[in-house]
């Protein structure tokens, strides 16, 4: 529970202390590059007399919220959905795609992913085959050792029912758009 307003200043030390909303720069390192997030909004704490402004601990997680969106990574909440929606435990996915399960905790808590990982989140939650080949890898080391080329051959490869929805042509059913209405940059 918050206590009523008007806090006292820890600057002047007058009773003026009060919510306000006030723009924010964070500076966020990611993979090595310094990024400057910009927020317009920020809810904040901003004393009447001095001026002295302070944040929250929502600062931090509406930084790296806006971090992501600027580089285009999926939100925490969708990685958190969509493991959901394939009934996956977090240290299931972790061992799929061989990272530790602190990580698939840390991504769905806020903590930004790395774009190579981003890639393989993206891949694995939107191509069925891409899952059906992390899940046949497991028992199956050798498999991608080799470029394949032949959709008919990697079906042989990992044992896949004739029925199985891939043909030479299934690479086209995905192009890459920069479209606002498809943020995942898949075609139907």
């Amino acid at each position: 529970m918050t206590r009523p307003y008007p806090w006292r200043c820890g600057t002047c030390g007058n009773k003026s202390v009060g919510p306000a909303v006030v723009p924010f720069t964070a500076t966020l390192k990611h993979e090595n590059t310094v990024h400057e997030v910009h927020l317009e909004a920020m809810p904040a704490n901003k004393c009447d007399v001095c001026g002295e402004i302070s944040v929250g601990e929502d600062a931090d997680t509406m930084a790296r919220d806006k971090l992501r969106e600027t580089l285009g990574l999926l939100p925490a909440e969708v990685i958190l959905q969509n493991r959901k929606l394939l009934e996956k435990k977090q240290d299931e996915l972790a061992e799929l795609l061989r990272v530790s399960e602190a990580s698939i905790s840390h991504w769905e808590n806020g903590r930004i992913q790395s774009r190579s990982s981003d890639v393989l989140l993206r891949l694995y939650f939107a191509i069925p085959q891409v899952r059906h080949f992390l899940q046949e890898r497991m028992a199956n080391p050798k498999l991608g050792e080799q470029v394949n080329e032949d959709w008919s051959a990697w079906r042989a490869e990992l044992a896949l029912p004739p029925n199985y929805p891939i043909n030479n042509s299934w690479t086209t059913m995905y192009t890459v758009t920069n479209d606002n209405q498809n943020p995942y940059g898949l075609a139907s």
